[in-house]
């Protein structure tokens, strides 16, 4: 919201009574204005449900958007972890400032989205750390522990992107895979969950099915 204030100048006019032959009346310069304009403007920030894709897009992937967009509480017991690489706190962590999330379902499985915007961070800067922080091969997902199988480039445009996939404790047949994807300050991942157990390649047809969906909302300004 943009607000205005405006200060106008007052003239004053004093005039006097002349006595000369003319009678003429002579006035007084008007002091000058002191006052100057003045402007101001809070900065709007979007709702980052902004750059989720709307119920109509979810349903067209035969999905339902089972938990509607939901900010992100982020406190000192909840701290905005966007991929939870080898259980430890990373250096971007505390410089997320608001964090939005979504659940959708379908028969195909369930994507879970989550979006993150920094203060004082790029986007590309928290997709390379993530990467980096990955060297370990271990990540938290949902309270879970999972080991890092195979990691990949997305398709999907974007100023930085990143994307792997983590089996339950190791294991080949409980799979989820993960998109990471840069867009200014913010970083969204989309994590996709098979209800039963499959490997990477079904788990990446379900991911490479809604990316396109879902990057492209993601990428509004």
């Amino acid at each position: 919201m943009r607000r205005a204030v405006l200060f106008s100048g007052l003239a004053l006019l004093l005039a006097g009574c002349g006595s000369g032959a003319g009678g003429a009346t002579t006035a007084a310069p008007a002091p000058p204005s002191s006052s100057t304009p003045v402007s101001s403007a809070t900065p709007v920030l979007k709702d980052l449900a902004t750059f989720m894709p709307s119920d109509a897009e979810v349903t067209g992937l035969g999905l339902d958007q089972s938990q509607q967009p939901l900010p992100y509480i982020i406190g000192s017991t909840t701290p905005l972890r966007l991929v939870n690489a080898c259980g430890a706190a990373q250096p971007w962590d505390a410089a997320a400032k608001r964090g939005e999330q979504s659940r959708a379902f379908g028969p195909g499985g369930e994507v879970w989205q989550l979006i993150a915007e920094y203060d004082g961070l790029t986007g590309t800067q928290v997709v390379d750390g993530v990467k980096q922080a990955l060297a370990c091969h271990r990540v938290t997902i949902e309270d879970a522990g999972y080991v890092v199988l195979t990691e990949f480039t997305p398709a999907e445009k974007a100023d930085a992107q990143y994307g792997f996939c983590a089996g339950y404790e190791g294991s080949k047949t409980l799979v989820r895979c993960v998109m990471v994807l840069a867009h200014g300050n913010r970083v969204t991942a989309l994590t996709t969950k098979d209800p039963e157990s499959s490997g990477p390649k079904t788990q990446l047809a379900l991911l490479n099915k809604v990316a396109p969906v879902y990057s492209a909302a993601f990428a509004k300004d």
